[in-house]
């Protein structure tokens, strides 16, 4: 196996660690299905950026990416969408008069990313 290969490969095997889905990937990267597909398969023209992108999201490191652990990134992932849904929720609050404090919001925060951790991987990505 090629030093690219073996990189492409390690990004993939990621990408399935993190339960990710090609679409979730591309989403997350800001690059398109097919990019992400062709260069994961090793076909297409794979530009650095490409691969940097696809690296910074399921931060194995070695594209110049900062390397973290699949449990940190889905970590992160979780807080992210966690905070997202937790100010969801408290803009609706706010519309119906019924503001959230902002330990109830940290809290909620909290709770919600402890949730997606514990469901399914793709849940995390969606």
């Amino acid at each position: 196996m090629s030093p690219s290969q073996d990189i492409l490969k390690q990004l993939d095997d990621r990408r399935i660690e993190l339960g990710m889905s090609i679409a979730a990937l591309a989403h997350h990267a800001g690059l398109s299905k097919a990019t992400v597909q062709k260069a994961l398969r090793g076909r297409g023209t794979d530009s650095f950026d490409t691969m940097r992108a696809i690296d910074e999201v399921v931060g194995i490191g070695v594209v110049g990416a900062r390397n973290r652990t699949a449990g940190a990134v889905m970590q992160r992932q979780a807080q992210s969408k966690a905070k997202h849904l937790v100010e969801l929720v408290a803009g609706n609050s706010a519309l119906e008069n019924h503001r959230i404090t902002v330990e109830r919001a940290c809290d909620l925060e909290r709770v919600t990313a402890e949730e997606l951790l514990r469901g399914a991987k793709l849940a995390l990505w969606a």
